[in-house]
């Protein structure tokens, strides 16, 4: 297992996964490659992140016609055609590499199935299962059914409702970008565990207002670095539920800012707030509820707007609020 680990050292993101003896050389472009490394930043001292594990392939197939469930383990799929409807990942070490220009109307990894990759496209909505069963009724819950190890890299999502729907342990969204008229990123519907080790860094999202750009319930374990999120009304970055060890830095918030544990039977422990940059146009900068929060860091955030002179404006004691300058609206470059 890779670990980003704490006290502020850089480790490398996940490679892409290799081919033994391939049947032919695959050609991608660098949207469709995963990254090689990202500069994480520092990191909290007590923040462990794991990183997600890649595909094991063994085999390439060509999928040229529409074909809407992806059911063989070991399978790098290379998608060349437009696909309507929905696409079932049913089975692990899959990888998907869909070509510039290509789009997936919905993609649904189901649960059961780990160490998932999809590469460049564009998409409807992509969704990690709920780890639940509901026919037949009562509904059924399962941590075990929490599905491990995917990097989504590089992707357009345009979506009429919500373009991430994640939950899971060690899921990584990079270098994407997403247009919703809801959620950019929703991680929810867990039951009463949580998911784990969340990765969201180099990304632009923009939601329409209705919901939040990246709403965050129930998760230990997240790091959201170097993403512009944008929004008309609702705020940018959202965390709920029972969630924990949540570092936020070096975002760009346009229009909206930032809800930390506002809601009835929050339970929020630690979360980072560093180094980001808000151009606030609508009246609600930060909440965050003193009650339901344990730990609020809050540094080196730079605001420009003219509803406000405060960024943290309460101050229980365990806090960390350190300087954050607060300037004349300007509108991002």
């Amino acid at each position: 297992m890779v670990l980003l680990a704490c006290g502020g050292e850089e480790h490398p993101a996940p490679r892409p996964p290799t081919v033994s003896n391939p049947p032919e050389q695959v050609s991608t472009s660098v949207a469709q490659t995963a990254r090689a490394s990202y500069d994480w930043g520092r990191i909290p001292d007590d923040c462990v992140i794991e990183l997600p594990n890649p595909p094991r392939v063994r085999r390439i197939e060509h999928v040229r016609e529409p074909q809407t469930r992806l059911d063989r383990a070991g399978t790098r799929y290379l998608i060349h055609t437009d696909i309507a409807g929905r696409v079932d990942v049913l089975a692990s070490d899959v990888e998907l590499i869909v070509d510039d220009g290509v789009r997936i109307d919905e993609l649904l990894i189901h649960h059961d199935n780990d160490r998932i990759r999809v590469s460049g496209g564009t998409f409807g909505a992509i969704e990690i299962m709920v780890p639940g069963r509901f026919v037949p009724p009562p509904v059924t819950w399962n941590e075990d059914w929490l599905v491990e190890d995917v990097t989504i890299d590089g992707v357009t999502v345009e979506s009429d409702d919500t373009a991430f729907a994640i939950r899971g342990r060690r899921v990584a969204i990079l270098g994407s970008r997403a247009t919703a008229r809801n959620y950019s990123i929703w991680l929810g519907d867990t039951h009463d565990f949580q998911s784990h080790d969340l990765l969201v860094a180099g990304n632009h999202f923009r939601s329409a207002g209705p919901e939040s750009t990246v709403r965050l319930v129930g998760v230990d374990g997240a790091i959201v670095v170097d993403n512009e999120l944008a929004n008309t009304r609702k705020h940018a970055f959202r965390v709920h539920g029972r969630s924990d060890n949540v570092y936020f830095a070096r975002n760009r918030l346009v229009e909206t800012g930032v809800m930390i544990g506002s809601m009835d039977g929050d339970e929020v422990g630690s979360v980072w707030l560093v180094d980001n940059t808000v151009h606030l146009t609508v009246p609600s900068l930060l909440v965050v509820e003193p009650r339901r929060v344990r730990r609020l860091t809050a540094r080196g955030n730079r605001v420009y707007s003219d509803e406000w002179d405060c960024f943290v404006c309460v101050r229980p004691s365990g806090w960390d609020i350190g300087d954050n300058p607060i300037e004349a609206y300007r509108a991002p470059n």
